[in-house]
């Protein structure tokens, strides 16, 4: 004997099932609507906390930048007035000035004022949205970039007891340790 299946009452079950998943997927999808509504207004919140603190971040950043670079080139006077005074001996007995003979100084005191001539034209490139200073900016970085590796071979070449012993080592070693690995990055890095 063969069973042979009831399809009505078989399907009279299904269409149960049905009805009854039917009846809590309403209430589901309901509960689920009204969760995704508070998880968006949630994150809208968020959202609108993170715009407004990347807007005061970057505020701060700015004015960071800022003084960072009034405090740079305020350095950067200094080191020039330094350069004026080691390559202009003043204390010369004759009438005029004459060249002083210490080369690695004024190796040392090129080679500051090129690392921060190339940072301080870094920052304007990536700051200004004038496109003349932008191409002023590039063209300065470009060319400091090659005198900063000039010099840096220049001063690799001197004996590092004589470089040690140079009045000025301690501002090239502060100068190289803040400012060289800014003046490494290549223009084509150099994003807004």
């Amino acid at each position: 004997m063969t069973y042979i299946p009831d399809f009505t009452s078989l399907s009279f079950y299904t269409g149960m099932i049905s009805l009854i998943l039917g009846v809590i997927s309403l209430p589901m999808s309901l509960y689920f609507y009204h969760k995704a509504n508070i998880s968006e207004i949630k994150n809208t919140e968020i959202l609108c906390q993170i715009s407004n603190k990347t807007d005061m971040l970057d505020k701060i950043t700015n004015r960071m930048l800022e003084k960072a670079l009034g405090h740079i080139s305020s350095s950067l006077e200094k080191t020039i007035d330094s350069i004026s005074q080691i390559a202009l001996d003043k204390n010369s007995p004759q009438q005029g000035t004459t060249i002083n003979t210490d080369e690695i100084s004024l190796k040392i005191s090129l080679f500051n004022y090129i690392l921060k001539t190339n940072f301080l034209a870094k920052a304007l490139y990536v700051k200004t949205n004038n496109d003349n200073l932008r191409n002023f900016s590039a063209i300065t970085i470009n060319k400091s970039y090659f005198d900063y590796e000039k010099l840096r071979d220049e001063i690799a070449s001197i004996d590092p007891t004589e470089l040690k012993n140079s009045k000025l080592y301690d501002s090239y070693i502060s100068n190289k340790d803040s400012y060289e690995s800014v003046v490494k990055i290549r223009m084509e890095n150099i994003t807004d």
